[in-house]
């Protein structure tokens, strides 16, 4: 089966966007990150499971989600409906935990 000239397109924004949207991730949880490389070096520092350490609010990852979409729309000719299903397969496959309150009483 061959992958066709669209497909190979497709592929490659995804990839790129995959590293941009990583960096953009860090930055909006206080991490210095400029680039991919600096991605791939907190990752050696710091272990396999380093993401799963990190959390961010709901609104931060509402506001990521519209960085992303804007990026999307300038980098594709994708429909809205295309973007909004990349963007949030994005941040359940990649996305930072996020921060809940206790759902629990201390009366209890």
């Amino acid at each position: 089966m061959s992958v066709t000239i669209g497909q190979r397109h497709i592929d490659m924004i995804r990839a790129k966007l995959f590293e941009e949207a990583l960096v953009e991730m860090g930055k909006r949880v206080g991490l210095e990150w400029s680039n991919y490389d600096d991605v791939l070096e907190y990752q050696k520092q710091h272990g396999v499971t380093w993401y799963t350490s990190i959390t961010w609010t709901k609104e931060q990852q509402m506001e990521f989600k519209d960085w992303m979409d804007s990026l999307l729309n300038k980098k594709s000719n994708w429909s809205s409906r295309k973007r909004d299903l990349e963007v949030w397969t994005f941040l359940l496959c990649y996305g930072w935990k996020i921060e809940q309150e206790p759902i629990y009483d201390e009366n209890y």
